[in-house]
Formats: structure tokens, sequence, C-alpha cells
């Protein structure tokens, strides 16, 4: 459009062939032991641009994906399997951004909105206590509609850092604070209520001292600086049905989750030759 400012449009089709899944699972027997091809059709359109004599930078993206046959990772209590899953849409904006105000001053900023939900799925397992009877919840559920597993709604990150540039002896101080956020999502193929993980917002820093040269870096580092605890991922555990711990009238059943990682710091060391 300008030297600095340039548009794009792209489509693209993407191919995931079929497989088998091993007789492990209880599950993966009888019309689950194969699963189908995987398609996709991808429309993005955007722009990038700099402003300001190069010291703002503004990249803007739109993006619209059909799955076809959705190839999803399933759980069955007693092993992991694919199963397809339906048809998907994806769709979203993505925006992009630095600004480097002065010298010794700089920010850049992302934020990213995601709408991707099944356009079909009458046939997506139920929860893991429905038992199908008549006091008990169905054990098909049709998730046609709803959105899918580990697709947050809102994703987003702030960083700012500062350099003094050569001081004492000519060695330079630089500090950087991050944050980082994602909304909530659900984390196993059948929405259940209890596979949620909330929103998380984490924050870190980092303090880097460099030599003239630049041939020597001593960083001190924090990573998660709240320390908040929470889960990647939940799912049933292994054999909830043995332990006896699934309700028939709610579909609900004991959780077992993947904890994310604690608060970490350290020191970081480098001499280049």
């Amino acid at each position: 459009m300008t030297p600095d400012v340039n548009a794009f449009m792209s489509y693209s089709t993407g191919y995931k062939a079929g497989g088998f899944n091993s007789a492990g699972g209880t599950q993966t027997q009888g019309l689950n032991r194969i699963f189908k091809p995987e398609t996709s059709d991808n429309w993005e359109v955007g722009m990038k641009s700099t402003w300001f004599d190069r010291r703002f930078l503004l990249n803007l993206t739109a993006y619209r994906t059909t799955l076809d046959g959705f190839q999803e990772r399933s759980y069955d209590g007693t092993s992991f399997f694919i199963r397809n899953s339906g048809s998907v849409r994806a769709q979203g904006i993505e925006l992009e951004s630095q600004f480097r105000p002065s010298d010794h001053f700089s920010f850049d900023f992302s934020v990213a909105y995601l709408d991707s939900k099944f356009t079909s799925n009458p046939t997506a397992p139920g929860l893991p206590g429905c038992t199908g009877a008549a006091n008990s919840c169905p054990r098909v559920q049709d998730l046609t509609g709803r959105t899918t597993t580990y697709a947050p709604k809102w994703q987003g990150n702030l960083g700012a850092e500062y350099n003094t540039g050569p001081v004492i002896g000519g060695f330079s101080l630089s500090q950087r604070g991050d944050m980082s956020f994602a909304s909530g999502m659900y984390t196993t193929i059948d929405l259940n209520p209890q596979s949620r993980v909330p929103s998380q917002t984490l924050f870190g820093g980092r303090i880097t001292l460099t030599s003239p040269n630049r041939s020597f870096t001593v960083a001190l580092f924090g990573e998660k600086l709240t320390n908040d605890l929470s889960y990647r991922s939940k799912f049933g555990a292994t054999l909830d049905s043995v332990m006896n711990v699934r309700d028939p009238v709610t579909g609900a059943t004991l959780m077992r989750g993947r904890a994310s990682e604690p608060r970490k710091w350290g020191v970081r060391i480098a001499k280049t030759f």
C-alpha cells in the first residue's frame, strides 16, 4: 500500500491422514479402532506496518479455518486414543505491536481473540458418569455449536524494557518486565464442566548486565512471580468406574490434572568467544 504499510491475503488447504488406535483402551474397539483423515481450509488477511520513522510497529491479522473430520485426542478412563470429532470452525483476530519511544525505552504488546466452535459434532461422548439409563444422563451428546477444547477465547502479552546504554566502565544494564494472560478453556472432549481450566495471568522479569563489547552477560530472571498454582489440563481419573467415584445422575467423576510450573528464578551467565 505504501513503503511502510503492506497488506496480504492467503488461502491454504491441509490434510492429515487417518490411522488406527491401539487395543489398550476399552473404547478403541470396533468403530473406534479406525479414525478417518482430517482436512482443513484456511483464509488469512492482514496488514504489516511501521510508523513514526520505524519506531512503532503494528501488525493485524484476521483468519478463518474450517476442519472436517477433526482428529481429537480422547481419554476413555484407561488410555488415550484418537477419534473424529465432527467439523470445527475457528476464526479470530491477532494484533501485534512494538513501540520504541526512545533509544532506552521499548514496549511490546499482543492480543488474540479466538472463536472456535464445533459446526457439527452430534455424537460426542457423554460425561464420564453417564450410563444412559432412565435415571442417568445420556452416553452420547450433541456438542454442535459448542466451543472446542484447548481454545481460550482471549490471550495477550505485554512487555516493557529499559536499557541504560553504556554507563560505568561501558557496561549497560537492562530491565524487563512481562505479563501474559489466557482466558479459561475446556480440556476434555466431552466439555465436562469439571475439566474447565480458569483464566491465568503470569508475571515475569529480568535484569541483565552486559559488558562493553557485549561478549559477557549476567542476568537475574524470575518467572511466574506470583506463584499462583493452577492446572494446565484436567482429565478423568484412571479406572474411576472401578473406584466407584462416578455420579450417574450428573455424570461427574473424580478428576486428575497436570499442574503448571511453580515460581522459578535463576541466574544466567554467558560468555561468547
